[in-house]
């Protein structure tokens, strides 16, 4: 992407109704995988149902969620992401998405997005990528040259896909390459550079807050710290489908970059084996290694470890896929265990709404919470054999499994949730852990506007203490209990903080509102060749206030070739819309503010060459004094070819010009073969055949002149010139039959302004400001041009 696409983004992160103060997980998290295998067939778009229960998820005491990838795919899952950039897939539309996102802020939720960057499809091909193009079809420098292609069995030109077995992730036999998609060559600095414009785009105009790799023996682990570096993700997690310990940190260790720390964190697939074996086998010593520590991740690296039962891929049908199914009847089992011990837990959605065991995971989650365990909590595991495993953690909860009787010693222990094989006790002091809850996030909003926002404490005897101006609340900052709402109506950076009744402070939230006017909100469309030219687009459900339309809408203003215009109110910062020819149409989209172009999917830019200027050529001609006709002109094999059709002899009437010369401009070619004719042949009658002719050409009977812009004439004996374009924005061409000696330009004030040997035969004017210029062109056979050059 060009640097002005970045520019770009980073207006859209200050535009952006969606706009969330960024930070790091503290370590506390709970979070949930909110969606399985076939959320794409909801009857009611996924993303709304998200949304219907995000309250649900708020009082349960989830700190983040995982959606499934967020691009157009070729299935519905979208695990072969086609177009990166166009948002409209199978569990919603972009605008279904980002009013989900503002939602699940507004409860304190962070969203992580689901990366698939280890391959590609082809938009309608196998490689035909859109968005970014990568310049395929025609090139295929983006793809491994071991990935298939075509089914011809045709490869990609880029460098070898990494190699899991060879990295000690996986077992020999397997390999790295994705066969359903072309895999991403991650040692090519543009593909890098791609993905990471793309999740930039992703979290600052979207609103995603961090990131869930998908594939990662795929590709290199090194990469994901040079993309988290330029992403700064609240959380990443990497999917290393793996129940050996060891290959998951050695994936971990790689994402170190050469550096000390490891840039993400990993499921714990290690776990969920080791508690599957412990259940299917009926031996719960397999949870405990031979130095006394858990068998999973979160006995060597708990900070990094991301535990679970079961997902999309490994859960039964119809939530998963049946590859590798927790046992059933062991689900609540499993959550006593992850949700009480190190590592941070995620949740599987079909087990929280529909297992019927929601209120037990609440209660397991609200006891986590509540005695402040973390990723990192103190595990001791005090029995581990076959009908038994005890534990304490942090000498605050315990907890049991299996069918021996077993409670912790000592006084203050209070028995909180129990069931079949399973036990969990505290010591019964709930711990408050203040938070704050912001109702209107910041972001961008209307001069003349008011925005309400209501800061509410977790607990009604809380304190807050804000501030408005941009700096750091304190005890002595303005302050209420409980709730307030504030009034906002310029440009403020609010900051707050929640302070219980005994001193414990929480983090402090940061929210910037903006107030300013709406940057102009234009789509451009390129329409179908088999649509009609009565272009329209609907419209529906803005953000802010536009004319409500009927279908198939309002009617798009024609701009350059097959591209359409449509320039929304002021007031509008987002809408859902459809592209259509009042029969046929798009599917439903969704955009922002700014200018927008839509081809075939959302673009990232503007395309180069949307609308290319048409070049023209303009040819003179002096007849001898004896012909009584207006000359004529022929010409034939037109550069670029078929630019414009051969004429048949003897051509088409010239135009008078001055000073006894004739012009005919044509249209499309850069140079072109002619004869200036009078109609009849021979050589009293035509000029010799001209090749290769460009613009400016000027031919008098007899000898060759050069004809100078503004209706000057210089004639210079021997010596063919041209010097285009005129007017000229960038490179100034000197086209002439003696080579170029040197040259000087001077302003209409006859101050120089450069002078030098031209390069190729042409001048940088692009730094020159826009006026009239004089150009004094020496050539080596000793002859001199003087031209007005217009510089626009």
């Amino acid at each position: 992407m060009k640097a002005k696409n970045y520019l770009l983004l980073l207006f859209l992160l200050l535009l952006h109704p969606i706009v969330y103060s960024q930070t790091t997980a503290t370590g506390r998290e709970v979070m949930i995988q909110g969606f399985h295998w076939t959320t794409d067939v909801s009857t009611t778009k996924w993303y709304d149902v998200i949304k219907s229960n995000s309250t649900a998820l708020q009082t349960g005491g989830f700190d983040a969620i995982w959606l499934p990838p967020p691009s157009k795919s070729t299935g519905g899952m979208g695990y072969i992401p086609t177009v990166w950039y166009d948002l409209n897939n199978a569990h919603g539309t972009q605008a279904q998405l980002t009013s989900l996102i503002t939602d699940l802020h507004s409860k304190n939720i962070k969203v992580i997005a689901d990366i698939v960057v280890n391959h590609r499809g082809g938009t309608t091909g196998w490689y035909d990528f859109s968005t970014p193009s990568w310049n395929t079809p025609t090139q295929t420098w983006s793809i491994c040259n071991n990935s298939n292609i075509s089914p011809s069995g045709q490869k990609g030109t880029g460098n070898p896909d990494y190699d899991p077995v060879q990295a000690g992730l996986k077992s020999p036999g397997t390999s790295g390459l994705f066969s359903a998609g072309r895999d991403l060559d991650h040692s090519n600095v543009e593909v890098r550079n791609g993905i990471k414009t793309w999740m930039l785009w992703l979290k600052n105009q979207i609103g995603f807050d961090g990131w869930r790799y998908d594939f990662v023996h795929g590709f290199d682990g090194k990469y994901i710290k040079e993309y988290n570096d330029a992403t700064s993700p609240y959380f990443s997690v990497g999917e290393l489908l793996e129940g050996d310990r060891n290959r998951i940190v050695k994936w971990l260790d790689y994402t170190k970059g050469g550096t000390n720390t490891a840039s993400s964190t990993a499921f714990d697939f290690a776990t969920k084996s080791a508690l599957q074996n412990a259940f299917n086998d009926n031996n719960l010593s397999y949870l405990k290694d031979g130095s006394g520590k858990a068998s999973g991740l979160i006995g060597v690296w708990p900070d990094k470890a991301v535990t679970m039962l079961d997902n999309h891929d490994t859960g039964p049908v119809p939530y998963g896929q049946d590859l590798w199914i927790f046992p059933g009847s062991k689900v609540l089992n499993g959550y006593a265990y992850i949700l009480t011990h190190p590592g941070t837990p995620m949740v599987w959605w079909p087990h929280y709404f529909n297992w019927g065991i929601k209120s037990q995971i609440d209660a397991m989650i609200k006891i986590r919470k509540d005695n402040l365990l973390t990723n990192t909590s103190t595990l001791n595991i005090v029995a581990a054999s076959n009908n038994l495993y005890a534990a304490i953690i942090d000498n605050k909860v315990a907890m049991k499994l299996g069918s021996d009787n077993w409670s912790p010693s000592g006084a203050g222990w209070t028995l909180k949730l129990s069931g079949t094989g399973f036990a969990i006790w505290d010591k019964a002091s709930v711990v408050d852990v203040p938070s704050l809850t912001v109702s209107q996030v910041g972001g961008f909003f209307t001069t003349g506007t008011t925005v309400n926002t209501t800061l509410t404490a977790n607990t009604s005897t809380s304190a807050i203490y804000y501030t408005l101006d941009g700096t750091t609340p304190t005890i002595a900052s303005p302050s209420t209990v409980g709730s307030v709402t504030l009034s906002i109506n310029s440009t403020k950076t609010l900051n707050a903080f929640v302070r219980n009744t005994v001193g414990v402070s929480s983090t402090i939230r940061t929210e910037t509102y903006t107030f300013g006017t709406l940057p102009t909100f234009t789509v451009y469309f390129k329409k179908p060749a088999n649509w009609n030219s009565a272009v329209k687009v609907y419209y529906w459900s803005p953000t802010g206030t536009a004319p409500t339309v009927a279908w198939p809408g309002v009617a798009m203003t024609k701009d350059c070739g097959d591209w359409y215009k449509f320039t929304f109110p002021s007031t509008v910062s987002a809408t859902n819309l459809i592209f259509n020819d009042g029969t046929l149409k798009t599917a439903d989209l969704a955009t922002t503010a700014g200018i927008k172009y839509y081809d075939s999917a959302w673009l990232a830019g503007e395309p180069a060459n949307r609308c290319p200027t048409q070049t023209t050529m303009t040819v003179y001609f002096k007849p001898p004094t004896n012909w009584t006709t207006i000359p004529k002109i022929h010409y034939w094999n037109a550069i670029p070819a078929g630019s414009v059709a051969n004429t048949v002899w003897p051509g088409v009437a010239m135009v008078a010009d001055v000073n006894g010369f004739y012009k005919y401009t044509i249209t499309g070619p850069t140079s072109i073969n002619l004869i200036f004719n009078n109609g009849s042949s021979g050589t009293a009658n035509q000029t010799p055949d001209l090749l290769n002719k460009t613009n400016g050409f000027s031919y008098s009977w007899g000898t060759s002149t050069a004809k100078v812009a503004l209706n000057k004439e210089l004639k210079i004996e021997d010596t063919i010139i041209s010097v285009y374009p005129n007017p000229v924005s960038s490179l100034l061409y000197i086209n002439s039959s003696s080579p170029v000696l040197n040259y000087k330009i001077q302003d209409m004030n006859g101050i120089q302004v450069k002078y030098g040997k031209s390069n190729n035969n042409a001048i940088d004017m692009s730094y020159l400001n826009n006026g009239i210029y004089i150009i004094h062109i020496r050539f080596e056979n000793g002859q001199e041009l003087k031209q007005k050059i217009i510089k626009n």
